[in-house]
């Protein structure tokens, strides 16, 4: 697969680019996450416990925003 870089046409030279260019970034990688969570590597889900699901989620969130789920640990 290419590159998240080769993804795009332009190159982030101006601040709005910048910004959008890094935003955009990271939600590519949250996704990869995702699918590596939600589609690959599932957890079972019958031995979810709320413990294990909000340490699940933690793991998951570490250092990425998400707008539904800004997490005081994401600076």
């Amino acid at each position: 697969m290419k590159e998240f870089t080769q993804l795009f046409q332009y190159s982030p030279t101006d601040k709005w680019a910048e910004i959008q260019f890094a935003t955009e970034k990271k939600l590519y990688e949250l996704g990869k996450i995702f699918g590596h969570e939600l589609v690959t590597h599932t957890p079972d889900w019958q031995q979810m416990n709320q413990q294990k699901m909000d340490r699940w989620w933690l793991n998951i969130m570490h250092n990425h925003d998400w707008y539904a789920a800004k997490l005081g640990n994401d600076k």
